[in-house]
């Protein structure tokens, strides 16, 4: 199974304690069933694509695109009706959208919450 993903992500400078507007990606995922049963899944998934960079941190320039990868080990969907699913994916993300000079990354421990609805 596969899907397309965009996303606007943030970025928190935790010695400054400020908010940057960070990137935005755009990803092609690849996800795979392990187990599952009528209402149950167990999935894994890899997440690949571009990353543009949105302000202008030392060492790298706005507007400036570069890479973005994942991968989420165990993703948990729950069907809760014929049309409605909730996924729970843990996983771990690189945006490196600077690729000159020194490459600028940036690496996500993230948990995501879909609820989606199939038509």
């Amino acid at each position: 199974m596969g899907g397309f993903s965009a996303e606007w992500s943030p970025w928190f400078d935790v010695l400054s304690a400020k908010f940057a507007r960070g990137t935005i990606n755009a990803y092609l995922t690849v996800s795979w069933k392990w187990v599952g049963t009528e209402s149950v899944e167990v999935r894994s998934a890899l997440h690949a694509g571009g990353s543009v960079l949105l302000f202008e941190p030392v060492g790298a320039r706005q507007g400036a695109v570069g890479v973005f990868g994942g991968i989420a080990l165990i993703t948990l969907w729950v069907r809760l009706s014929a049309s409605w699913t909730l996924e729970i994916s843990p996983d771990v993300t690189l945006s490196v959208p600077s690729l000159t000079g020194v490459p600028l990354g940036y690496r996500q421990y993230r948990l995501i919450v879909t609820l989606m609805h199939w038509f």
